[in-house]
C-alpha cells in the first residue's frame, strides 16, 4: 500500500471466489490479503492461497495505481493554484490584514485593481458587525462576523472576487442574505403533518 492510503475496496463479486472455499481456506486468504495491503510481504507454503490471491493482488494493484494517479492530480492542482499570482497576492493581502488588524483603528491598505493602486478602508470586525446590526437588528452577529472574516481572507473581496471598495454599501446589499437570530422552523412540512 502507498503511504497515506488507509483503505481498500472489497468488491461484491469477490464472493464467488470465497463461496467455494472452506472457512479455514477463506480465513487464510483474507489474512493473506490483509498482510499484503499492510506491506508485510506475506508468504505462505499453501499453494491454494497463493493461487487464489493472484487475482486479488492484480485488482489491489490497479486500485492503488488509480489512487496514486488521483492523488498526484490533486497535488498538482493544489500546487498550480498556490503558485498562481492571484493566490499569492490574496494570501499576502490576508496575512497583511491580519497582522495589521487592531481593534481601535481602521485598516488602510492598498489594493491593485487593473494595475491601479487603490486605498481601501477596512473596518474592524466589531465596527463591521455593529454597522450590520444598526441596519437590521435581527441579523445574527456571528454570521455577520463570519462574512467579515470571509472578505478579509479573500483579500477584502466579495464572494465573486470583486474588490469591496465601499464596504457599507456592499454590506447593505449582503444583509438580506445573512442569517437572523429568529429561530427558523427546521421542517415546516413535519409541523403541518402533526
Amino acid at each position: 500500500m502507498a503511504e497515506g492510503k488507509n483503505k481498500i475496496i472489497f468488491y461484491r463479486d469477490w464472493v464467488d471466489q470465497f463461496r467455494d472455499l472452506t472457512d479455514e481456506e477463506a480465513g487464510r486468504l483474507i489474512k493473506h490479503i490483509m498482510l499484503y495491503v499492510n506491506d508485510e510481504n506475506p508468504t505462505t507454503g499453501d499453494r491454494l492461497t497463493e493461487l487464489l490471491f493472484k487475482p486479488f493482488k492484480a485488482q489491489l494493484k490497479r486500485d492503488l495505481e488509480k489512487w496514486e494517479f488521483k492523488s498526484q492530480q490533486a497535488s498538482d492542482a493544489a500546487k498550480k493554484r498556490w503558485d498562481s499570482e492571484s493566490m499569492r497576492t490574496h494570501a499576502d493581502a490576508s496575512k497583511t490584514m491580519r497582522d495589521d488588524a487592531d481593534k481601535d483603528k481602521v485598516i488602510i491598505d492598498k489594493v491593485i485593481i487593473d494595475k491601479v493602486i487603490i486605498d481601501i478602508n477596512i473596518p474592524t470586525r466589531e465596527d463591521f458587525v455593529e454597522y450590520c446590526l444598526s441596519k437590521k437588528q435581527d441579523v445574527d452577529p456571528i454570521h455577520a462576523g463570519l462574512k467579515y472574516d470571509a472578505w478579509v481572507e479573500n483579500g477584502w473581496k466579495d464572494g465573486n472576487g470583486k474588490p469591496v471598495k465601499n464596504w457599507k454599501s456592499k454590506l447593505i446589499n449582503t444583509i438580506p442574505h445573512l442569517n437572523t437570530t429568529n429561530p427558523r422552523r427546521e421542517n415546516p412540512r413535519a409541523e403541518l403533518m402533526k
